[in-house]
């Protein structure tokens, strides 16, 4: 049986799963959709790329939590499109 936090999240409770692991199962889904749609599906500006970062980070600190993602599908390559937003994200042990 494959290993990966995107097979395994099926048979663990989500409590059990770290930020990261459900980051990666976010962002895998995010590839996928991005694969089927194409580009350019939202509308995109730096401008409210940065008011998105900081209504995420605010999200983050009202009820403690420690990661959220801001994914921009108008991004031809996806990977670029990913931002990551930490607050206080301790490593997995």
């Amino acid at each position: 049986m494959n290993n990966s936090p995107i097979v395994s999240h099926k048979v663990r409770k989500v409590a059990e799963l770290h930020e990261n692991d459900i980051s990666n199962i976010v962002l895998d889904r995010s590839i996928k959709i991005h694969s089927e749609l194409g580009p350019g599906l939202f509308e995109s500006g730096e401008r409210l790329i940065n008011l998105h970062k900081k209504q995420v980070l605010t999200y983050l600190r009202l009820p403690k939590t420690m990661l959220g993602l801001l994914i921009n599908l108008n991004e031809k390559l996806i990977k670029n499109g990913f931002i990551r937003i930490v607050n206080k994200l301790e490593d997995k042990k």
